[in-house]
């Protein structure tokens, strides 16, 4: 609910002061002097939710890989080795993306 009321206050917000961005929202509602502050927070906040991502998917992916590929050899079996898989060819690509309009079907999966 705390979610849902902040998504929600954030967006009244916007709508109010004509913004369309959290940047935009926050000079025209703080000013301009602190907003490097927030572009920093927003980076690392997205920083640590793609490490944490990646975690959690090596943490099931090495499960997965250890019970559905049981002869490939162990050295597969590796967080660290499937975390730089997932990253590198999963989490990469996505991050780079300049446009995220290419995934509007995956918000119907949740």
């Amino acid at each position: 609910a705390a979610c849902a009321t902040s998504f929600f206050l954030l967006g009244y917000s916007a709508h109010v002061t004509g913004t369309e961005t959290l940047p935009q929202l926050w000079v025209s509602t703080v000013g301009p002097q602190s907003s490097a502050i927030l572009e920093l927070i927003m980076g690392m906040d997205t920083m640590m939710s793609c490490i944490g991502f990646a975690v959690v998917i090596a943490d099931y992916m090495s499960i997965s890989v250890a019970g559905l590929f049981p002869n490939v050899p162990v050295a597969f079996h590796s967080r660290q080795l499937l975390v730089m898989i997932v990253g590198g060819f999963i989490l990469l690509p996505l991050c780079l993306l300049p446009n995220l309009h290419q995934l509007r079907f995956s918000s119907a999966f949740g």
